[in-house]
């Protein structure tokens, strides 16, 4: 569809509109777990601004127009504002107002949405312009229990779709430190980042469903209960994965190389495996590198030492690029 942008195209235009059109709300769709709101927040945090996030789903109408009261000593009510409405219209730092799945909100929460986002006002509540406001929304065909966004919401509102693509995904996989298991698989089998919901019921793979899958991988739980939880995650495609996860244990252990315990000739190593290899050592440097930030610990130091040693004996057996995009990553991570 021509309405479909990638990550990094939805990080520049959120970034360039909320900076150069405060007064025109964004509307991003796209399937659930692709990043919508983690995209809103990151170019907030960017930006240097706070991210307030609203969920419409739990809010009424009055949450947006203020309830009506009379106070003593009036006639007629106004409408008292509260909650993060109260917040925003007392705001004098750049904001981003963050209203999250939208489509699953009543029609009347998104009509009074639809009255603030397009006007800025709403009775007689007013929005500072420090103040910006974006939703985000699943779409209908992806079953997700999404009501149907109004017609005159979506129009008011510059909208687009966010896509998947491994590229962007990975980029911000390194940065996040996403398990290298999980970003090493989703190189070599970039379809199965997303893949289209079949039935509500079955989960599938998605953006969000790998971040769990990395954590998951982080808790060493037990073979059989590590299956059931990336199953619960990633439905039919963990068994792909779980082949992965097999081979990986069959490498030599990366600690082990780093701290010089276990030797490993890499020419004795399958390609794959040279290349699995220097991505689980990487991995630890880069981990090692960031608890040293924390803490007094030497061992970021000796382990890169270590890695930049077996890089160049990778280099010495026909590996260069896969040295160099190694050492590369390391380095990024350590500035």
């Amino acid at each position: 569809m021509r309405s479909q942008i990638s990550a990094v195209g939805a990080k520049l235009v959120l970034n360039r509109a909320l900076r150069y059109d405060g007064r025109r709300p964004l509307f991003i769709q796209g399937e659930p777990g692709i990043g919508k709101t983690a995209i809103v927040e990151q170019v907030a945090k960017d930006l240097g601004w706070e991210c307030v996030l609203s969920h419409p789903v739990a809010m009424e109408a009055t949450d947006l127009t203020g309830l009506p009261w009379i106070s003593q000593g009036e006639k007629e009510a106004r409408f008292r504002p509260y909650g993060d409405l109260a917040r925003m219209l007392t705001r004098v730092e750049p904001t981003v107002w963050c209203f999250d799945d939208v489509g699953h909100a009543r029609e009347t929460t998104q009509a009074a949405l639809m009255h603030l986002a397009h006007a800025r006002r709403i009775n007689e509540h007013t929005l500072p312009d420090c103040v910006r406001i974006v939703a985000t929304s699943n779409r209908r065909i992806d079953r997700g229990a999404a009501a149907k966004v109004l017609a005159p919401f979506a129009t008011r509102f510059a909208r687009f779709e966010l896509v998947a693509d491994i590229a962007s995904w990975t980029s911000w996989a390194y940065a996040t430190f996403v398990d290298w298991r999980v970003i090493k698989y989703l190189e070599s089998f970039p379809a199965a980042l997303s893949v289209e919901v079949v039935s509500p019921d079955e989960p599938t793979p998605n953006p969000r469903g790998w971040h769990i899958a990395s954590d998951v991988l982080a808790w060493e739980l037990p073979h059989e209960e590590q299956a059931a939880m990336l199953w619960a995650t990633l439905g039919a495609n963990a068994d792909g994965f779980n082949s992965f996860l097999r081979v990986v244990e069959e490498l030599p252990n990366p600690l082990e190389v780093l701290r010089g315990t276990l030797q490993v000739d890499l020419g004795t190593l399958a390609t794959d495996r040279v290349a699995m290899l220097l991505d689980a050592c990487a991995y630890h440097v880069i981990a090692a590198h960031r608890q040293s930030l924390t803490s007094d610990t030497p061992k970021s130091a000796a382990m890169k030492g270590v890695l930049q040693a077996l890089c160049d004996s990778a280099s010495k057996v026909g590996y260069i690029e896969a040295a160099t995009e190694i050492m590369r990553r390391v380095e990024e991570a350590s500035c």
